[in-house]
């Protein structure tokens, strides 16, 4: 039960150091239920205070990060007083040498909390048994590939600001950091949160570091018109958003973001002053640094406080569970309304596990990617190579032709129609050369083809090889090592 008779803290001492005993204090009643978000700034406490907690319930973080400065309206309404989260605040002392005000009852959060049972295994009740190769959710995949390809490069993405290079522990790190910083601002499973975003490395980082609290990404890209996202976003049932940039969330301000409740905004690039401050008078907006860092600060919050882990706190943890639901992923709506589907842990792992059996990936490849994220495809295959130790390289279409010489891809996931278009700029390149150069590659490119017959019938190959007119050209203009093009569910194979 929740205390609503409580007194408020000194306010001008300085903030406590972290390991410090505090004691919680709120200026205000607290409805009974689920706290607020205003009201998730649990706090460390002594080994004497949590045994009068029975059972212990305290979740361990830090006081959160200054979010975009708001103006208060006169009068808020009942909308916008959902959207802040209640009347409930959480005040701590200052200093760790002054002397707290009385505390007249203490307040025992039952805050329920899923981590991913390998990721995550610190936080279990004993650890986590499974062994480095034992996936029960999606995000183990990260704890198995840091530790076995630790400091190959996982992802290049040069066309965001800033560019960004990171390795495997790197890239796990930053998961990590991403989820618990959710969890800080009061992300709880089973939550939907909507990822409105293009690919990018930092759309990796929020739609694993969603699963891993246990809560349900709901994706879209930022093409989608903004009536269609509305929809998206009701329908889901969604308590937050996460946005691509600040040029896509002001396009959505007054015909979007009015329309929603939202608990929070999170930015993934780009900086918050550039954001439409009409639109988010009533919401806290984070950018991505913002989430990473309080993340960060109550990862090493939850290590140094080994004692309270002695005294319980790992009971408010469970794992996440192969039937759980990891991602709402909803249809193109070229046949009417776009329809979602329940994408469970189980799903995603299978096409993950299996995979291997067509592409027989080898750590330290190089894969182009280019389709969107929320794109079912895409999406499953990036899970799969990075399962392997491969690198990825973000590209577009605009970029696609300079980054195929610049990268030497050894995989490239694409449509048809992007492969015909590639195809075509290849004729006509070869076209405008000059004859002996025109007649060498034509008949390389019929060489090539003659090998791939023969090849496929010597192994008995089974995949369609169609479109191989277009694969043989790419070898010859932009380099031997690129082996696998696919498109659709087609596969089009040769290594080289």
């Amino acid at each position: 039960s929740l205390s609503t008779t409580t007194t408020r803290p000194p306010a001008r001492a300085p903030l406590p150091p972290v390991g410090e005993t505090l004691t919680l204090h709120c200026s205000s009643p607290i409805r009974r239920g689920r706290p607020s978000v205003g009201a998730r700034a649990m706090l460390l406490v002594s080994s004497g205070q949590m045994a009068a907690l029975r059972p212990p319930r305290l979740l361990l973080l830090p006081p959160r990060p200054a979010a975009l400065p708001l103006r208060r309206r006169p009068s808020m309404g009942a909308s916008s007083a959902r959207r802040r989260g209640g009347a409930g605040r959480v005040c701590v002392p200052r200093c760790a040498g002054a002397t707290p005000p009385p505390q007249t009852s203490a307040v025992q959060v039952p805050a329920r909390r899923k981590c991913s049972p390998l990721l995550d295994s610190a936080l279990l009740p004993g650890g986590s048994e499974l062994a480095v190769h034992e996936w029960k959710a999606v995000p183990d995949i990260w704890r198995t590939a840091a530790e076995k390809y630790a400091d190959l490069v996982a992802l290049v993405d040069p066309y965001h600001d800033p560019p960004s290079k990171l390795t495997y522990k790197q890239l796990e790190q930053q998961i990590l950091d991403f989820s618990h910083g959710l969890r800080a601002i009061g992300v709880a499973p089973d939550e939907k949160l909507a990822l409105f975003a293009d690919n990018s490395c930092r759309w990796l980082v929020a739609d694993q570091g969603i699963m891993a609290t246990g809560a349900i990404n709901v994706v879209r890209g930022t093409k989608s018109s903004d009536e269609e996202l509305f929809q998206i976003y009701s329908h889901s049932e969604s308590i937050a958003l996460v946005v691509d940039s600040p040029q896509f969330f002001n396009r959505l301000a007054e015909s979007f973001i009015s329309r929603i409740n939202a608990r929070f905004i999170v930015l993934l690039w780009g900086d918050k002053s550039s954001l439409n401050s009409k639109a988010v008078m009533d919401i806290p907006v984070y950018d991505y640094n913002d989430i990473t860092e309080l993340g960060r600060e109550n990862r090493n919050a939850l290590c140094y406080s080994s004692e309270l882990f002695e005294q319980g706190q790992q009971g408010v943890f469970e794992a996440i569970g192969p039937e759980d639901v990891a991602t709402l992923i909803y249809t193109s709506g070229t046949g009417g309304t776009p329809k979602g589907v329940m994408l469970t842990h189980r799903n995603l792992l299978h096409q993950i596990n299996n995979l291997w059996d067509i592409v027989p990936a080898v750590p330290g490849d190089r894969f182009l990617s280019m389709l969107p994220p929320w794109h079912a495809y895409e999406r499953s295959t990036e899970y799969f190579i990075f399962t392997h130790g491969i690198q990825q390289v973000y590209t577009t279409v605009k970029h696609l032709k300079a980054d195929l010489q610049h990268h030497q891809p050894h995989y490239i996931i694409s449509v048809p129609l992007v492969y015909e278009t590639l195809y075509s700029s290849i004729q006509r390149q070869i076209s405008a050369s000059p004859p002996a150069r025109k007649t060498v590659a034509l008949a390389l490119i019929k060489i090539s083809l003659l090998f791939m017959e023969a090849k496929k019938i010597y192994e008995s190959y089974q995949t369609v090889l169609s479109s191989h007119h277009s694969f043989s050209t790419c070898s010859i203009i932009y380099g031997q090592e690129s082996s696998l093009l696919f498109c659709g569910l087609c596969i089009i194979w040769q290594r080289c």
